[in-house]
């Protein structure tokens, strides 16, 4: 991604629970690796999590559905051994822990 997009919100979206079990665990993985990144092992809520900065390599994917363009994570990257994969053992950025599994993130609604 070129580096003009330093610094621009992305905004992601994850499946902590879905009726496809893939989906799914993609979505809670993905998680996981979001809270290993912040350092916030164990959200009560979603709003845990809201503005905290941490990094990631992007990519660019055809949807499936409609063949436009979209942005995804590629990988989260941890600060204490650079770019993470999401298969590499669970490490927390600075957080000197393993990561636990991932609570339900719950959104909070008005």
């Amino acid at each position: 991604m070129p580096r003009s997009h330093d610094g621009r919100p992305f905004y992601i979206n994850y499946n902590i629970e879905n009726q496809n079990e893939a989906a799914q665990e993609i979505g809670q993985r993905d998680f996981a690796g979001l809270c290993r990144a912040t350092c916030v092992l164990s959200p009560d809520d979603s709003q845990g999590l809201h503005f905290i900065k941490f990094r990631v390599k992007i990519g660019i994917k055809a949807r499936q559905d409609t063949g436009e363009t979209e942005n995804v994570v590629r990988e989260y990257l941890f600060d204490d051994w650079g770019a993470a994969e999401m298969k590499a053992p669970a490490k927390a950025a600075n957080c000197n822990q393993s990561a636990p599994p991932a609570k339900k993130a719950t959104a909070s609604r008005k």
